[in-house]
């Protein structure tokens, strides 16, 4: 599919999504047939998150890149992507300086897989309060589990 148009239909699908969780922050993960991008939304001043893609298309991939997974991160924070010890990928994010996460484009992972699952979310903000918010997925393949704890 035409970069153009695949970006415009996240795009559209984002915004559409707003009207929707206008009240929540949101994670959008979408995908294509090469790779899985993450978009946020943030409405509750979210300063650091945490969450886990599972599925065998991850424990049995030993050639995942990673190098790409937090491309979109703004400067004012940091995190990880790793294989845990469960073979999951677990991604953190997080500001020294308690900022706010930028609402946009994390990041994003070459990988294609059919049975994928987001598991484990935990979004927190600079005062320490737990936020529940939304996932929004834009793939066939993949599926959220256990949103937040």
């Amino acid at each position: 599919m035409n970069k153009l148009i695949k970006f415009t239909l996240i795009t559209l699908l984002f915004i559409s999504q707003l009207s929707v969780s206008a009240e929540k922050s949101t994670l959008l993960l979408s995908s294509d047939n090469e790779s899985v991008s993450f978009d946020f939304l943030n409405v509750d001043k979210v300063t650091a998150m945490q969450f886990d893609i599972v599925g065998t298309s991850i424990k049995n991939n030993n050639k995942l890149s990673l190098k790409s997974c937090l491309s979109g991160l703004a400067k004012t924070h940091q995190g990880t992507c790793q294989i845990n010890k469960e073979g999951n990928l677990r991604i953190t994010i997080f500001s020294s300086s308690n900022a706010e996460l930028v609402s946009g484009n994390i990041g994003k992972l070459k990988l294609v897989g059919n049975d994928l699952k987001i598991n484990n979310v935990v979004m927190g903000t600079a005062d320490l309060q737990t936020i529940k918010g939304d996932i929004v997925l834009d793939m066939h393949d993949l599926k959220a589990e256990n949103k937040y704890k």
